[in-house]
């Protein structure tokens, strides 16, 4: 047996340099591969540009091809804006044909357009009550103003386009799971399955299968093609389902029940969500009421009170139609956030 001198090296050995040097080296692996890599901004090619010359794309392929240069540099800046960072699987999901570069070209000069009518209109409506010098600086703070808004919207646009379209497929995804599910059960196949799915009447979702069934005929994989389904569309309930079918696939489970179960969960999700967006409707009533109601009785009792010869020119006339504009603003913002937090239901 070893001495006890021994011992107290090894474990002086093990507590030191194999601690110091090779276990360093090991958590230094580990932390290398916990953290996400992180993509370099990728340069943008502006020969890509593809613009339609008819219509409103003819119009801005006019100015693009009038103005390239410094509509390409501000495009540059702008694909510096967070919200392009996801924009190219926007397009990809809210299906619009075109590319990163195509969209930022459309977004400068749509804001360059509006801008520029904004300016004029601008300097035109004030040119007579205000100094021409007051007025250009108004014009161009308009013009900034609404180029800014304009782009944000264009950018934001393709997000709101796939989440409208994501909405739709998680409205027919349970029927169309069970579908599948019940097929399968009848020991059809699942590209036939697919295929059923794809000619029925499921809207959005019958077309996303009829893609996948295209990309199957093309020589992918189900895997492979399942998983472009997830990029087509970002509908939550649709990766989800697609991942535990994919896994039932690998792993040899009984893909019929594994769908049924997915049905059930989609289902009881779309019912919790509705639940918890009723009990959001009691706040959105209240304040409905506030603004609907309540709000205009105070700018109507406001107005009353001008025509009083003792309070006369208290309040300008004004303010009473700015008043009543802002509640009818806010009245369609309250409908229009009711509206996007309504869940899918079917």
């Amino acid at each position: 047996m070893p001495s006890d001198k021994k011992l107290e090296s090894l474990s002086e050995t093990v507590r030191t340099g194999y601690k110091k040097e090779d276990l360093d080296k090991i958590i230094s692996k580990l932390k290398r591969k916990d953290e996400a890599p992180v993509d370099p901004q990728k340069e943008l090619n502006f020969q890509k540009v593809d613009l339609e010359e008819k219509g409103f794309m003819g119009f801005i392929a006019k100015f693009y091809s009038s103005f390239a240069k410094p509509t390409q540099k501000v495009a540059q800046f702008i694909s510096n804006f967070p919200l392009v960072k996801s924009l190219e699987k926007n397009l990809l999901a809210s299906r619009l044909r075109f590319n990163v570069e195509t969209y930022l070209v459309i977004a400068t000069a749509a804001a360059f357009i509006v801008g520029l009518l904004s300016f004029f209109l601008t300097s035109v409506l004030l040119y007579d009550s205000l100094s021409p010098a007051f007025s250009l600086v108004v014009g161009i703070l308009v013009f900034v103003l609404m180029f800014v808004l304009t782009a944000v919207f264009v950018l934001v646009f393709p997000s709101l386009r796939a989440g409208e379209l994501a909405l739709a497929v998680d409205r027919a995804l349970p029927f169309a799971l069970r579908q599948l599910s019940t097929q399968l059960k009848a020991g059809f196949s699942f590209y036939k399955s697919l295929n059923s799915l794809a000619k029925a009447d499921y809207g959005i979702l019958s077309e996303e299968f009829e893609l996948v069934l295209r990309d199957l005929d093309s020589g992918l994989s189900t895997d492979e093609a399942l998983k472009l389904l997830t990029k087509r569309n970002k509908s939550e309930g649709l990766r989800k389902a697609i991942l535990q079918i994919t896994r039932a696939m690998r792993t040899g489970g009984s893909l019929a029940t594994v769908i049924s179960d997915i049905a059930d969960d989609v289902s009881f999700e779309t019912r919790q969500k509705i639940r918890d967006y009723t009990e959001k409707l009691n706040f959105i009533n209240i304040l409905y009421i506030m603004v609907g109601v309540v709000m205009p009785v105070a700018i109507a009792i406001l107005s009353a009170i001008l025509q009083i010869p003792l309070f006369a020119g208290a309040l300008p006339s004004w303010f009473v139609y700015a008043g009543f504009g802002m509640s009818i603003l806010f009245l369609l913002v309250i409908l229009y956030a009711a509206q996007k937090m309504e869940p899918a239901a079917w």
